[in-house]
């Protein structure tokens, strides 16, 4: 319930700034409806947005709703429906882009992006690997993400422990050590889910950077029982057992393990580099961010987030207006330099805030991982949730897991392992 008020408000809030910037130009012109998702909701896209009707005149009406899962599967809704938006943003990976079922419902962008894009702002590199199925669906208006875990510094020097060097010394060496001093070990979001879906996908960051397990699923030679993703739902049991998550881990939420890593009360939490921003001001100084990987301090890096345009949009010159917009170097520069993330776009230098600086040194140290799966395996969080509610055990949970990723498979005619 407190989470839908604060989403109701700040979709009011919001609805309220765009409506009163909307007065900066007098316009006729139809307004752009957007979707956007409350957990990447900031003050650096509001302005975004308000400086775009400024310089446009195209008023906005923005619809911000619930993240994690939820977002998950309100935004697919909306593709089969009549209310489909002009705008919508998204995550950018291929499994995620999947969800939006991109060749039939999201406005093809190669060409666009080619053209205005490609080397001048964005290197080649980058958009081949934003691409699904060979096309490109969005334009990147997130940060180079990183996908691990945020900590209190205070923490960390009152239990006496070093950053941990693997999930094997986090568990013998370092949560013992903190809950002994008083602290929660860890922050889980059980309810909100999707800040668990870091402590699965870290663990196998060592195992799908440095052997070829991913061309291997991709090809149909080998399935998730190939991979470390049992050993880490495992991994969860044990952290749960020893009691190093918070009492209520199954009502845990974004919003909670925000306040938990801010005031202390914990030592860590699954967050990704865009939350930094978040992290109240005082706070700011007392929170870092590092990666933990199996073996070691792995980095998992996803591909930028993304805003996507659906083919049915009722806006579409509105839309194509924001894209033009967007892209300006001036305007990138500008939002860029307020979200405080580092920028996939080439020539744009920003002042990270302190969670995203804190990523750098671990992405720096060695090749990064980027989970490039053809087929979805749906969120890895869920099944994390199921084993701390029991209602599974790691090995059911994996099982699950196994067979949404066989069934997805299948449905886009992708070679696939059953045994």
């Amino acid at each position: 319930m407190k989470r839908g008020i604060l989403v109701l408000l700040a979709l009011v809030l919001a609805i309220s700034a765009f409506a009163g910037g909307s007065q900066e130009k007098s316009t006729s012109k139809k307004p752009v409806k957007v979707i956007y998702c409350a957990d990447t909701m900031s003050p650096a896209v509001e302005n975004l947005f308000k400086r775009f009707t400024a310089d446009t005149g195209y008023p906005v009406d923005m619809e911000v709703l619930p993240g994690g899962n939820d977002y998950n599967t309100l935004v697919p809704a909306r593709f089969i429906s009549s209310d489909v938006p002009d705008l919508c943003f998204f995550w950018g990976s291929q499994n995620e882009q999947s969800m939006l079922n991109p060749a039939e419902n999201i406005l093809d962008l190669t060409d666009w992006l080619a053209k205005n894009v490609k080397d001048k702002l964005i290197p080649e590199s980058l958009l081949r690997a934003m691409a699904y199925a060979g096309r490109n669906y969005h334009l990147p208006v997130s940060g180079i993400v990183v996908r691990g875990f945020f900590y209190n510094k205070d923490v960390l020097q009152k239990a006496g422990v070093a950053l941990p060097k693997s999930w094997d010394d986090f568990l013998k060496n370092v949560a013992p050590k903190i809950k002994a001093a008083g602290f929660t070990p860890v922050y889980g979001m059980g309810l909100d889910r999707w800040g668990m879906d870091f402590h699965m996908e870290n663990y196998v960051a060592d195992q799908f950077a440095t052997t070829d397990i991913q061309d291997r699923l991709n090809k149909g030679q080998a399935n998730l029982y190939d991979t470390q993703f049992l050993e880490s739902l495992q991994m969860i049991k044990k952290l749960q057992d020893a009691g190093y998550f918070q009492d209520n881990v199954m009502t845990g939420t974004y919003d909670g393990a925000v306040a938990a890593i801010s005031d202390g009360t914990t030592f860590m939490t699954g967050l990704s580099s865009p939350v930094g921003g978040r992290i109240p001001a005082a706070a700011q100084d007392k929170v870092s961010a590092f990666c933990l990987s199996k073996e070691g301090n792995r980095a998992y890096i996803a591909l930028p987030q993304g805003m996507f345009v659906p083919k049915k949009a009722k806006n579409m010159d509105g839309a194509r207006a924001y894209l033009d917009w967007f892209i300006k170097p001036e305007n990138i520069a500008k939002y860029y330099g307020e979200l405080k993330v580092s920028p996939p776009y080439q020539g744009v230098k920003v002042d990270m805030n302190l969670t995203s600086a804190g990523f750098k040194s671990f992405v720096d140290a060695e090749p990064a991982m980027d989970i490039r799966l053809k087929a979805f395996y749906g969120q890895a969080g869920n099944y994390a949730a199921q084993v701390l509610s029991g209602e599974k055990t790691p090995e059911e949970a994996l099982a699950e897991m196994n067979a949404t990723y066989i069934q997805n498979a299948k449905a886009q005619g992708l070679p696939v392992k059953e045994k």
